[in-house]
């Protein structure tokens, strides 16, 4: 498909454009959200409330995140907070009681 596009991209006239020939990799960032690992929604809407999250990697909106005094990482979709003042803080999260997958 890369050949495809690149074959159209040579055939048009774009003043101060030229197809580069680089391969795409993840930053380290964003690796951690890719691997498989065992990870859990986070629970709680962001739209309200305190969170006291810690971001360990981000991919896109979504971040790889750990609480403090809790076992295990969350996935958290940020695309939420968009337009929304965030104030920083010492902020705790009240995680509600969670069951791990049964299948």
């Amino acid at each position: 498909m890369v050949d495809v596009v690149r074959e159209f991209v040579a055939g048009l006239t774009l003043e101060g454009f030229e197809p580069v020939n680089e391969q795409w990799e993840r930053s380290a960032i964003a690796e951690a959200v890719a691997q498989p690992s065992r990870r859990t929604a986070y629970p709680l809407a962001l739209d309200s409330g305190t969170h006291g999250i810690r971001v360990d990697a981000m991919l896109g909106p979504v971040a790889l995140t750990g609480l403090d005094d809790i076992e295990g990482a969350f996935l958290v979709d940020l695309g939420g907070l968009k337009g929304r003042k965030i104030r920083f803080g010492d902020y705790t999260t009240e995680v509600p009681a969670l069951q791990e997958s049964l299948f």
